[in-house]
């Protein structure tokens, strides 16, 4: 009798233990990744109530580049929108959304000022497309809830947006992320290239902002969902980490929009950047390491991007569709892929090459870098190659160190049996960190 009430109290123990392990599991796969609720949610409003009788009007964040810079700022949300009602709505709200009252209404929101389509019937949807387009062009409306107001009054369209906050508090946060984003454009300024500008820029965001793995929705808060929340609150979720990037890099002269799609099986957002006419995909929130700012996400084709990204289709000129992207460019060019601009590419192990890569990993030290970038040639076996160069005879990567520290200074001597070797089959590459001193 006894044996038998310890059998099952052992069997409880273990499922329970199972169940308590799978649940967290799929607890953190839910809540690590996820970018954005699914869409804009929307809620009928009273054409007879009143509205608030003060706003204050907010300072809005200009987006236009600096002077001399080679890109303009296109809208392409704007020229997204399939028709003259939605375009109009586009406009009207580019100036309502930037007056919030004080005190919220009686549902606790901050209703911006409403607007009225005069004569225009508007469907949900295409409230909702106008809405998202406006959104894809400017993340410094970073207030904005996911959600809008609108209603019918005979032939006319009222639509309202609501802030998360009031008028004094988002006059607050957006003079900080005015100042924040100055910061950034006087370090951008100090760079010469367009790759060590958004590099700038990358590497600077990922060492302010962490990855919030807590938030799920914007119930969790607003902050982690906006461009805000990464410059200036320090802590976001993918949304946040893309349209912060979209920010800065528009703000300092490039040409860069959000893209979403699935990542790990769960909704993600990233970024596309153009650079001397050609564009790049970005993931700068896998890209932010536990331990290091990594660049394995920076500036890929889209073909390199599809290995483990799914990307979401072009919204269709007419209807809808709730996962789509407004703007979708075919990115081919690799030559402002991080590897291609500060990797070497290994062809053999010997010959000329042996000189090649210990005159590459003396410069890369001397400069400061942490990391050597490596690409292993195609027309080598990759996996023979990494073995080879780190695991077993003739160990090429540590005779390369061992001559490359002949010709470097004591303070920079590179400590061989500190190496990180992080390898990427996927794409051919090993990227080798390095501790000196």
């Amino acid at each position: 009798m006894r044996k038998n009430v310890l059998r099952v109290l052992y069997g409880l123990f273990f499922v329970c233990t199972a169940a308590l392990f799978i649940a967290c599991a799929l607890l953190l796969v839910h809540t690590f990744g996820t970018g954005r609720e699914s869409s804009l949610g929307a809620v009928k409003i009273n054409v007879n109530e009143e509205t608030p009788s003060q706003y204050r009007r907010i300072t809005e964040i200009s987006l236009s580049p600096p002077e001399g810079t080679e890109e303009t700022g296109e809208e392409y949300g704007y020229g997204s929108l399939a028709d003259e009602a939605q375009r109009e709505l586009y406009h009207l709200l580019s100036d309502a959304v930037m007056e919030i009252p004080e005190q919220p209404n009686d549902d606790g929101r901050y209703p911006t000022r409403r607007v009225r389509m005069e004569g225009m019937h508007l469907s949900e949807d295409g409230i909702r497309r106008a809405l998202n387009g406006f959104l894809y062009d400017h993340p410094q409306v970073f207030w904005l809830e996911n959600l809008f107001g609108y209603a019918y009054s005979g032939e006319d369209t009222l639509v309202e947006c609501y802030s998360a906050v009031s008028a004094s508090r988002c006059a607050s946060c957006s003079q900080e992320m005015t100042e924040k984003i100055e910061s950034y454009l006087r370090g951008v300024s100090r760079k010469e290239s367009y790759y060590d500008k958004e590099k700038y820029i990358h590497d600077r965001l990922l060492s302010e902002c962490r990855y919030n793995t807590s938030v799920t929705s914007n119930q969790d808060g607003w902050e982690y969902f906006s461009a805000y929340g990464a410059i200036v609150y320090g802590e976001a979720v993918c949304e946040g980490y893309s349209k912060a990037m979209q920010l800065l890099l528009t703000k300092a002269g490039f040409s860069c929009r959000t893209i979403r799609g699935t990542a790990g099986d769960v909704e993600h957002m990233w970024n596309l950047v153009k650079i001397n006419g050609s564009w790049y995909q970005l993931d700068a929130t896998w890209d932010d390491g536990e331990d290091a700012v990594s660049h394995e996400y920076f500036n890929l084709t889209t073909q390199a991007m599809q290995i483990d990204h799914q990307i979401y289709p072009l919204l269709p000129a007419e209807g809808t569709m709730e996962k789509a992207n407004l703007f979708l460019p075919e990115c081919r060019a690799s030559a402002m892929n991080y590897y291609t601009v500060e990797g070497i590419t290994v062809s053999s192990l010997g010959g000329d090459m042996d000189q090649y890569m210990i005159d590459y990993i003396v410069n890369r030290v001397k400069a400061g870098h942490e990391f050597l970038p490596l690409i292993i040639s195609n027309r080598l076996a990759y996996q023979d190659t990494v073995e080879r160069l780190f695991y077993q005879s003739p160990y090429k990567f540590y005779y390369y160190i061992d001559q490359a520290n002949l010709l470097l200074p004591a303070e920079r001597q590179i400590q061989r049996d500190h190496l990180r070797i992080l390898r990427n089959e996927k794409t051919g590459t090993v990227r080798v960190r390095v501790s000196c001193g």
